[in-house]
C-alpha cells in the first residue's frame, strides 16, 4: 500500500518536473521533510501546518522569496495530489504572515504560530478548569503461581 501511495508522490513530482523542473524539486524536498518514506499516508493537516509554520521557517537556512517558492511548489504538488484543502494551507494569507513573523523575529513568528494553530482547530484547546480523574487501569492480579495473571476482567475456571 505504501509503494503505491509512493508512486502517486513520484506522478505528481514527474507531471510537476515536465512543467518546471525548479518547482517539482522544490516540491520533492518539502514532500520528503513532510512524509518521507512513508508517503502520502503520512500527509495530514498537522504535519502541512508543521511544516508551513514551524519547520520550513526555523529550520531551512532560506531567504524569505525561497520558503515562498517552497510553499507554492507543495501546493502544486499537493492539487496534483488531490489534498486541496492542504494546498489552500500553503497558499493562504496565514501562511505568509507567519512567515513574515519569522523574519522580524522567532518570537514575533512563534506568536503567529501559536494564534493560527489556535484558529486551525487542529488541536484542542488547553482547558485550565477541566480536571479529570486519574484514569483506572485494571491491574493483572495472579489467580495462582501455576496460572496466567488475569487482565480481562473475568476469572479463569477453577
Amino acid at each position: 500500500m505504501a509503494e503505491d501511495e509512493d508512486q502517486e508522490i513520484a506522478a505528481a513530482l514527474a507531471k510537476l518536473t515536465e512543467q518546471d523542473a525548479a518547482v517539482a524539486e522544490d516540491a520533492r524536498a518539502a514532500l520528503d521533510w513532510i512524509a518521507g518514506e512513508p508517503g502520502r499516508v503520512f500527509i495530514t493537516q498537522e504535519r502541512i501546518q508543521g511544516f508551513c509554520w514551524y519547520e520550513l521557517p526555523m529550520k531551512w537556512f532560506v531567504d524569505l522569496d525561497e520558503k515562498l517558492r517552497v510553499v507554492a511548489a507543495l501546493a502544486e504538488a499537493l492539487d496534483l495530489l488531490q489534498l486541496s484543502r492542504y494546498a489552500a494551507i500553503c497558499r493562504s494569507g496565514t501562511t505568509r504572515e507567519i512567515l513574515n513573523a519569522y523574519e522580524v523575529s522567532t518570537a514575533h513568528g512563534k506568536a503567529a504560530l501559536s494564534q493560527a494553530a489556535a484558529a486551525s482547530g487542529i488541536t484542542p484547546p488547553d482547558l485550565p478548569d477541566f480536571e479529570g480523574r486519574p484514569a483506572r487501569r485494571k491491574s493483572c492480579e495472579p489467580i495462582s503461581m501455576s496460572r496466567r495473571p488475569d487482565c480481562s476482567g473475568r476469572r479463569w475456571p477453577r
